[in-house]
């Protein structure tokens, strides 16, 4: 990494709403002489970090959760990315440092990294976040889609349905997921003095009637479609069902154009 230029970028976000963070390819992907000196970075100068780990069988006999917190630099300013084949060991150690973990399982199972042990990560106490990671491969952008992936794989793996509950799902997708940022007290949650952030979901529609648990009907029912209203930080981005400022013919157009030219 360049580190000058980061620290030239960080300055510059100073006087933003911006936060800046680091993705790290850490232990499973880089030599000790990389890894520890980029982590070592991060922690002098307050940036967050974010680094796969223990994504397949043959990465995770690297024990790189071990590693980082032999270390010394596994702590809650760390998100560690996917963690589908972590051991009982690991699991104890990310609960204890206070590192969070993001769960992407549409992208997991679509390129053979595995399942995550959602169950044991949830029982270990363990900040968790959800995650779209990349579209070429998720094939969208659907929480709702991930939400209900996550508690049907904490039931079907544990045999226990009652492992998980949809309250449970949908804390993470918010108020969770803003914790783990370090941005809970901002966002997360509809609490007076936060940001005016709002999803509105017509549960008036067909696919969410009716409505007996909400938490349940979000996490097990709804879809994009259902959503009315989106308003971020006060500012309206989708009403009556539709994305404003959004000119939809010249989208079409400009994405069909750039798939030719592909």
């Amino acid at each position: 990494m360049d580190f000058s230029d980061i620290l030239r970028v960080q300055a510059q976000l100073k006087a933003t709403p911006f936060d800046l963070g680091l993705a790290i390819r850490g232990p499973e992907r880089t030599r000790s002489t990389v890894w520890e000196q980029e982590f070592a970075f991060a922690k002098a100068h307050g940036l967050p970090v974010s680094t796969h780990i223990g994504v397949t069988q043959a990465t995770q006999k690297k024990k790189a959760v071990q590693h980082l917190a032999h270390k010394g630099v596994l702590g809650p300013s760390v998100q560690l990315v996917h963690a589908t084949h972590v051991d009982a060991e690991d699991i104890d150690t990310i609960a204890r440092s206070g590192a969070s973990v993001c769960l992407t399982p549409l992208t997991e199972m679509r390129v053979g990294y595995g399942l995550a042990p959602v169950d044991a990560l949830h029982r270990a106490r363990i900040a968790l976040t959800l995650g779209i990671d990349t579209l070429v491969l998720s094939g969208n952008a659907n929480p709702f889609m991930v939400m209900q992936t996550l508690l049907n794989l904490a039931t079907g793996m544990s045999g226990n349905e009652q492992a998980l509950t949809a309250r449970d799902v949908l804390f993470w997708a918010t108020q969770g997921g803003a914790n783990a940022m370090g941005l809970g007290a901002q966002i997360g949650s509809i609490t007076p003095g936060k940001r005016a952030d709002l999803t509105l979901i017509d549960a008036r529609r067909l696919g969410m009637m009716p409505v007996s648990d909400a938490f349940a009907s979000v996490v097990q029912s709804a879809t994009p479609s259902d959503v009315d209203t989106v308003i971020a930080n006060g500012r309206l981005l989708k009403r009556s069902g539709r994305l404003l400022s959004v000119d939809y013919p010249a989208l079409t157009q400009d994405i069909t154009r750039q798939l030719k030219a592909l």
